[in-house]
């Protein structure tokens, strides 16, 4: 039996305190080090290549948004990031992994030809084929050569121009947690949007 008013209970059995993020894109891209540097698990990229099979999960704590809910700093976020093989033969167990995804990170590498084709293929078959909008994707067009020229967005894909868009490179590391960090927010703020709307539901009825 459930005490208490209805809405109470709403935002008891609604808070967002977990976020499952999906990292998806083609192999080789830098997924799993990008995963990691967002997990606080390295700093740069490991000495040698190793294909993430099938995928990996990753948990981290990081702040929330304040809000009327949330109106002292403090509050904590706890983000699954799963970090999805870009070989496209784990296909079978896609469904498992793409059940209740709240956001999705698309990252390929701009300054290879085959990564930027095949980008347009994991928009299709993630946020596409899930029906997550576009404010809840971010790509990150990630430059495994640092002194590669900035200029991806010009020239990447039509498929990702409305899509919130970000260059990254291990020169800038702060930047990649900074961004991801913007992305979070924006995830956790809709929940929140929703949230409110089903309590004046509630309370309307």
């Amino acid at each position: 039996r459930v005490h208490g008013d209805p809405v109470s209970c709403l935002k008891q059995s609604t808070k967002m305190s977990r976020v499952k993020v999906l990292m998806v894109g083609p192999a080789r891209a830098g997924k799993t080090t990008l995963a990691n540097i967002l997990a606080d698990r390295a700093d740069g990229a490991s000495n040698e290549y190793q294909p993430t099979a099938g995928c990996r999960i990753v948990e981290f704590d990081r702040d929330a948004p304040r809000n009327s809910q949330r109106p002292l700093d403090g509050a904590k976020v706890t983000v699954e990031l799963w970090d999805v093989s870009g070989d496209q033969r784990y296909e079978k167990c896609w469904p498992a992994i793409q059940k209740d995804v709240q956001g999705i990170v698309l990252v390929y590498n701009p300054d290879n030809a085959q990564s930027e084709a095949e980008i347009e293929q994991w928009v299709q078959m993630f946020p596409k084929a899930m029906s997550i909008p576009p404010s809840q994707c971010v790509v990150f067009a990630h430059h495994q050569n640092s002194s590669a020229p900035r200029n991806a967005k010009s020239r990447a894909p039509r498929v990702l121009q409305h899509l919130n868009f970000v260059e990254t490179t291990l020169d800038l590391i702060d930047n990649i947690r900074k961004e991801f960090q913007k992305f979070l927010t924006s995830i956790v703020t809709a929940n929140d949007e929703r949230q409110e709307h089903e309590e004046l539901s509630l309370l309307g009825n």
